[in-house]
């Protein structure tokens, strides 16, 4: 990691990976490209380490495949990777580490059956996502992939202004009531916009798609976990991203 300004540990201030798309479709035949980028709010900072961050690719035919990263700069990693046809493909990268708190106050990497010592002990789960659409007036149901923390749309397609894109969000398979979502807008007329939105009873929610723009996504989720190989606070995270056309 030469010349990355390694910021890992600020994950347990809040940062998380999300994924973006250079171009808003692909070609059949062609190569593919994501970009995986570490900060908060769209706002890159730093990188994070390689070590416990993976990639995988699920194909329109429901085939998974591994991916490589690959250095894209002090400030991203780049997902290459072929699409033999058309649909829609489904880029997720898993990120995870373990920190503790000692007794004046400073986060360690580390568990706390490591150091029994420990003021607090946290876990992270984090994932992003994101969807490539290969050609053109794509519509698409999408599935859940299983991933623990998961944010579903309804369906893929182009998302243009003035679109309502319903989504869900599930914790272990299952529908997630009431979580705040938080929402961010950027490159778009208004320049960087934030809000939330709230999960109804089923998890659901919905985003109008106000302006042009890159839209990312995040859930949080966590509880404190007793017993088993882990103690202390379990902090999950996802991020999906999308972007929305005139």
């Amino acid at each position: 990691m030469n010349n990355i300004c390694d910021t890992t540990d600020l994950m347990v201030h809040g940062h998380v990976p999300w994924l973006e798309l250079p171009g808003s479709h692909v070609h059949a035949g062609g190569i593919a490209e994501a970009r995986l980028y570490w900060g908060r709010e769209m706002q890159p900072d730093g990188l994070l380490r390689r070590n416990n961050l993976t990639a995988h690719l699920l194909s329109p035919g429901g085939a998974w495949q591994d991916l490589t990263l690959s250095d894209g700069g002090p400030d991203c990693y780049i997902l290459s990777f072929y699409v033999p046809e058309d649909g829609v493909y489904h880029v997720v990268a898993k990120h995870s580490g373990s920190f503790i708190m000692d007794s004046e106050g400073t986060y360690l990497p580390g568990t706390r059956s490591e150091r029994p010592d420990a003021c607090q002990s946290a876990c992270f789960i984090q994932h992003a996502q994101v969807f490539v659409p290969v050609g053109h007036h794509l519509v698409s149901k999408l599935l859940p992939v299983g991933i623990l923390l998961e944010i579903v749309p309804d369906l893929w397609q182009h998302w243009r202004v003035g679109d309502e894109i319903w989504l869900q969000v599930q914790y272990n398979g299952q529908p997630l009531p009431a979580l705040d979502i938080d929402l961010v807008c950027k490159d778009g007329p208004g320049g960087n916009r934030q809000w939330q939105a709230t999960a109804d009873a089923e998890g659901r929610f919905g985003l109008l798609a106000r302006e042009t723009g890159r839209y990312l996504i995040t859930a949080r989720y966590h509880f404190q976990q007793e017993g088993g190989e882990f103690q202390g606070s379990l902090q999950i995270a996802t991020t999906l991203s999308l972007m929305v056309l005139k």
